[in-house]
């Protein structure tokens, strides 16, 4: 990783530290998200998997549930990278369903721009 992807990695890093030591559980969730998303989009899928999966244990502790839909929503990236494409579709699929449960407009958006770009992928 370099650049500006580089500096926002340690950046990120500094965050994670810092919620972790004043124990705000939904910070360190997102931050650790916003890590494995940007891990993932630099093509480090396994490093990727494992901030998002430490996110995901955290945000069910916390029932966030618009972080619930952007780690699906990153989860369903990897999965692509990986060729997983039916994985990430039910991913996705699920993240719209949350979504519309919660009436989260922006959060719908997200999700529909993220199956376009995989139906554009796909052939779908």
């Amino acid at each position: 990783m370099e650049g500006r992807d580089s500096e926002a990695l340690q950046n990120y890093e500094e965050a994670l530290r810092i919620h972790r030591e004043s124990g705000d559980l939904r910070s360190v969730a997102i931050v650790l998200g916003n890590i494995g998303s940007l891990l993932g989009a630099a093509s480090r899928p396994d490093e990727a998997r494992r901030y998002l999966a430490e996110a995901w244990e955290i945000q069910k502790q916390t029932g966030y549930k618009n972080l619930e839909i952007n780690l699906r929503i990153s989860l369903a990236s990897v999965e692509v990278l990986e060729g997983n494409h039916a994985e990430a579709r039910r991913l996705l699929e699920a993240s719209l369903e949350i979504a519309r449960e919660i009436g989260s407009p922006s959060a719908e958006d997200a999700v529909q721009d993220a199956l376009r770009r995989l139906d554009e992928l796909t052939g779908g």
